[in-house]
């Protein structure tokens, strides 16, 4: 995993953005943050399904990651090891989803893009101390540190045309993803929320 350093570039893109498109670039993902309570429970029911998918059912989780690489995958981009460059900007965010205390509706005030690399199947997992393995980077605080210098040149948004093709933008697991629904899948501990809780509305609410 390395240290994140701050993109200015990334950070400008953030703001320019435009709200109609969020979709993927060749060297950045996105991400919200900034979150109000509701955002908060989601989080972490959502935190504990993939620290017990990391512990248990690795294959299931890389499965699901690989599945998804041309949307972003919610809270999980900041786990690709890889990225070394980050920048946010102020946006506003609304969504809905239906949880175990009902309806509720999470905001975020910023967006946070993070590159260079766009897919999760370029992520290998490996085992041991953090930052053993930086190959010929800097190790910091148990972190990977680039030495490449510079800030990263984010591929701009597309002309307008384009605009609306990207609706489905954030994702959650199904059970399908999970192997749940596999009679010779592993089984592996699940949070307490259900995934047929997970019902998100991705639109302004």
């Amino acid at each position: 995993m390395y240290k994140l350093k701050w993109s200015e570039s990334l950070a400008e893109m953030g703001k320019n953005m435009p709200k109609e498109w969020r979709g993927l670039q060749p060297n950045y993902r996105y991400f919200f943050v900034g979150r109000n309570k509701d955002a908060m429970d989601l989080e972490n029911k959502l935190f504990n399904w993939t620290d017990a998918q990391l512990k248990n059912n690795w294959s299931a989780l890389k499965k699901w990651t690989d599945k998804n690489e041309n949307y972003s995958v919610f809270l999980f981009e900041p786990l690709l090891p890889l990225q070394t460059r980050i920048g946010c900007a102020s946006v506003h965010k609304e969504m809905s989803y239906r949880g175990y205390r009902g309806q509720l509706y999470a905001e975020y005030s910023s967006q946070c893009l993070i590159g260079p690399e766009r897919s999760f199947k370029n992520s290998i997992r490996k085992l041991g101390l953090p930052g053993s393995d930086c190959g010929d980077d800097d190790e910091e605080d148990g972190l990977c540190v680039s030495k490449r210098d510079g800030d990263i040149e984010a591929f701009g948004s597309p002309p307008h045309s384009s605009f609306g093709e990207t609706a489905h933008e954030e994702t959650t697991p199904s059970d399908d993803d999970l192997g749940e629904n596999d009679s010779d899948a592993e089984r592996t501990p699940r949070p307490p929320l259900d995934n047929s809780d997970l019902e998100i509305d991705w639109k302004k609410v």
